[in-house]
């Protein structure tokens, strides 16, 4: 004799068991997209970084640049002034290499 409501309680079980395969499917889709983003933000802020970096350094090179040029060739005094009169301002002053 068959019994409905053994029947019943497997498809029961079956339709539990499919909803918690969707759910960690979705959680699975919400994580790689998640992880994603994250990779994205970490680009940006290297590439944000990377760009500080590479004006500091043209900074620094035009500052320092006067200095070895001045041991270089000695008497060269008022290069050194007017470098250090450029390197005041606020604007970053481009690399020449």
């Amino acid at each position: 004799m068959f019994v409905w409501d053994h029947t019943y309680r497997v498809e029961q079980q079956r339709r539990i068991d499919e909803a918690e395969q969707a759910r960690l499917a979705r959680l699975d889709r919400q994580l790689a997209g998640s992880s994603l983003n994250r990779v994205k933000v970490h680009q940006r802020l290297l590439i944000w970084l990377g760009g500080v970096l590479v004006v500091w350094g043209c900074r620094l090179q035009s500052r320092y640049e006067v200095l070895v040029t001045s041991s270089l060739a000695p008497g060269m005094t008022q290069a050194i002034i007017a470098g250090d009169a450029q390197s005041n301002s606020t604007e970053p002053a481009p690399c020449t290499s």
